[in-house]
């Protein structure tokens, strides 16, 4: 029990370690930004950080430190304002206040020769990278890196644009996010050209899809009476979750006949290859078919290339295809049953197509012969599926 409230723990961490690499790029930028004074820039990062963990300690200082550092005013600001368009959110507006220098250390903000003209206006419109279709309700944000100064702004539902009137002399940042989707973001330098009346940016944020996208499956399953039989009632959302359920056991199954060193490291193993691996990737789909839907709703036809395959001890001539085979079949069964059977019509009139490819040759040939160990992460690992690409038509 003991081992398995730890491993438990670990997928439970899990949630700080699927975001880690994204956490670490925001934090390292949130840290630097702070460190310059460019709190605009901070606080833009630290946002980032608490929306995924809303307890992350140095994101809420540099928070609350950036914030005090900057006002949000009611009164035309000195570099951004933004133009609303017709009805939508109200955005936030963030500008450094003045620092209290003195006359002998006090430093102009831009040089004489870029601190006059008029104000331009600044379109940005956001677009899914892969068919180019207006992207709605993402969240850009505006910054100028040398100063810290930022205009933040959440596009509305129904709108991919948005407009800021800023006056020439800066080097700007202008990035849109939205989940689910690769973040985008372009520079724009009006240091030195300020002849332009209205400048476009157009950015364009990839799905983050992550393909190729394996999900594993537990020995021999889903299971079969007979085990030549391509065709199973069972779902993957079913079989992971019985998957998951069987920590213990896999821990108690690989550390047999080990000493108490080999049992503490095949316990991390076990834990980081359900952690990493069998859960990671399982929110890795979940986050695919939010996705998905949306592609379908528009109209678009949708294939799935998915491989199948199966592990080393229960590879065998006769029922490796009708395993691999099953397996797949669980990933249609559980897209027929997904959030009220949403993407059921879709499979049903062939707009949402499942391409299944059984590989000829099986993956494991440098696997040891004498490891039969099915609870092993090294065996395990090659029983299953791989979402390897999608098409859109």
């Amino acid at each position: 029990m003991k081992k398995l409230i730890q491993v438990i723990a670990i997928l439970l961490l899990y949630n700080i370690g699927a975001y880690s690499q994204s956490i670490k790029y925001y934090e390292k930028k949130a840290k630097k930004a702070f460190e310059r004074e460019a709190y605009g820039m901070a606080l833009l990062y630290s946002q980032a950080i608490l929306k995924e963990d809303s307890q992350h300690v140095e994101a809420l200082y540099w928070c609350e430190k950036s914030a005090r550092k900057l006002s949000l005013l009611n009164e035309p600001a000195r570099f951004f304002t933004h133009v609303q368009e017709a009805e939508g959110p109200v955005p936030m507006l963030y500008v450094e206040k003045e620092k209290q220098d003195t006359a002998a250390t006090k430093k102009p903000l831009f040089p004489k020769e870029i601190n006059s003209g008029k104000n331009i206006t600044l379109i940005v419109r956001t677009f899914n990278k892969i068919d180019s279709s207006a992207l709605n309700g993402t969240y850009i944000g505006l910054t100028n890196d040398g100063f810290g100064e930022g205009d933040f702004f959440q596009n509305g539902n129904d709108s991919n644009t948005s407009r800021f009137n800023i006056k020439p002399g800066q080097f700007l940042t202008v990035t849109a996010s939205k989940d689910a989707y690769i973040a985008d973001l372009s520079t724009i330098n009006l240091k030195y050209n300020n002849s332009a009346d209205t400048i476009f940016r157009n950015l364009y944020l990839a799905p983050s899809w992550g393909f190729p996208l394996p999900l594993y499956f537990d020995y021999n399953k889903p299971a079969a009476i007979n085990p030549d039989n391509k065709t199973t009632t069972q779902n993957y959302g079913e079989t992971h979750r019985a998957y998951l359920q069987k920590i213990d056991e896999y821990i108690a199954g690989h550390a047999t006949g080990q000493s108490m060193e080999e049992k503490a490291k095949s316990e991390s193993d076990i834990g980081i290859f359900f952690g990493y691996s069998v859960q990671a990737n399982y929110d890795k789909l979940m986050a695919f078919f939010k996705t998905l839907k949306y592609y379908l709703k528009n109209g678009n036809n949708i294939e799935l290339n998915i491989e199948g395959y199966t592990g080393p001890k229960e590879y065998t001539e006769n029922n490796a295809a009708a395993l691999a085979s099953r397996r797949i079949k669980s990933i249609k069964n559980y897209l027929l049953v997904y959030n009220d059977d949403i993407f059921k019509k879709y499979l049903k009139n062939g707009q949402l197509k499942i391409n299944e490819i059984l590989p000829k040759k099986e993956p494991f040939e440098n696997i040891k012969k004498e490891n039969t160990n099915i609870y092993d992460p090294e065996i395990a690992k090659y029983r299953k599926v791989i979402i390897k690409e999608i098409i859109i038509n």
